[in-house]
């Protein structure tokens, strides 16, 4: 999944990186880095795809 269709599903939810960040106890630009693939984080990773509701494979497929 790209960045921008990640960020558009966020936008969905109405949840925004730095909600996320917050709740994880980090920086919004470490959330935004992990979306846009500069980053690895299982964490994030896996709070996204909650928030998202899709599984970890089909938004993360294309992650090393």
């Amino acid at each position: 999944m790209t960045a921008d269709e990640i960020k558009k599903l966020l936008e969905d939810e109405k949840v925004t990186q730095a909600s996320i960040a917050d709740s994880l106890g980090l920086r919004p630009s470490t959330v935004n880095q992990v979306i846009h693939g500069r980053q690895t984080s299982n964490r994030i990773q896996m709070a996204i795809c909650e928030v998202i509701k899709r599984p970890f494979d089909e938004v993360w497929k294309n992650c090393p």
